[in-house]
């Protein structure tokens, strides 16, 4: 579902997404929002449309550790699959795991699973 070359962008260790390419888009916002990206361009004193790249990545991000996280949850992929879905390193999906207090779904098969993973 969320496959880098998808998405067009690349991973750093930190679970980010940077846009390799750009695409003029044009949507639609809520005066409020649009009110409040304005108001974040002007205390960064940057461009709006820079805000808005940011926020959608941020977002992306989000959306793809919680499906990550749903599919390891529901048992149908290890933490280090999880990990890669999102885009992460497994330390850091175990984190993020802890802050939604997912217990661990913890076999001795995908233990050997991830160690391989680790040494390769």
């Amino acid at each position: 579902m969320f496959a880098s070359k998808d998405l067009n962008t690349t991973k750093d260790t930190n679970c980010s997404m940077k846009a390799k390419e750009e695409k003029i888009m044009t949507l639609r916002l809520p005066v409020e929002i649009d009110l409040e990206v304005e108001q974040i361009a002007i205390t960064r004193d940057t461009e709006k449309s820079k805000v808005i790249r940011e926020l959608l990545l941020k977002g992306l991000k989000e959306v793809k550790i919680e499906y990550a996280l749903q599919l390891y949850t529901k048992g149908k992929v290890s933490l280090w699959k999880a990990a890669r879905l999102a885009g992460c390193s497994l330390w850091q999906m175990i984190e993020y795991a802890k802050e939604k207090k997912i217990t661990a779904q913890y076999t001795e098969k995908e233990l050997y699973e991830d160690l391989e993973a680790l040494r390769s």
